[in-house]
């Protein structure tokens, strides 16, 4: 009986693991962007609209990086509007930005802004930050929280204009899980309960 339950404490704690492993995981990592930015008017201050043109992936790491995602990939960015005073949001439509990757299987990468703040602001330059939510169709991971940073300078046409995203999300556990490793614990327990016991 003491060796049954053992390798059912056993057993569940590896079923557990395995559910584990074989669960989408939550993306991690950061990803930079640059490329160009129109403003509706010169001064910054005074502007109220923003669209995008020609903007690539200039950097990446953790999870991007492993699926393939490089440097120059293109990526879309909405127009957005806002009012140009410290703590303002800004509204873009959303997703704020969208990317497609992969090779046989094109998966989409976006981000939809959650809140933002114009933490910066001057004629010539503006720094925004933010939360969201980063959402893919790539069925080996799941959404996920993250903050954002969104600089740009010259409002000429055409002017500069960098966009990085970081996640902020951590991986835990599922319920599930969580359960069939505390049967698992519990078990095992059980085990050495009945060798207290013999003794």
């Amino acid at each position: 009986m003491k060796i049954s339950v053992f390798i059912f404490g056993m057993a569940a704690a590896l079923v557990g693991l395995m559910t584990l492993n074989a669960q989408a995981q939550p993306i991690n990592g950061t990803i930079s962007f640059s490329g160009g930015v129109n403003f509706n008017n010169p001064n910054f201050t005074s502007a109220t609209s923003a669209s995008f043109s020609s903007d690539i992936v200039t950097q990446d790491t953790g999870t991007y990086n492993t699926v393939g995602i490089t440097a120059g990939t293109p990526v879309t960015f909405s127009s957005f509007t806002y009012t140009g005073a410290l703590g303002n949001s800004i509204s873009p439509g959303n997703p704020m930005w969208t990317l497609s990757f992969g090779t046989p299987t094109s998966y989409t990468y976006s981000f939809v802004e959650s809140t933002s703040s114009i933490i910066a602001i001057s004629s010539t330059s503006i720094t925004v930050t933010g939360t969201g939510t980063l959402e893919t169709t790539n069925p080996a991971f799941t959404n996920v929280s993250g903050t954002f940073t969104l600089q740009a300078n010259s409002a000429t046409a055409g002017g500069g204009t960098s966009f990085s995203f970081a996640d902020s999300n951590a991986s835990v556990p599922e319920p599930a899980t969580l359960l069939l490793l505390g049967l698992g614990l519990a078990g095992l327990g059980f085990y050495r309960g009945g060798d207290k016991a013999a003794a």
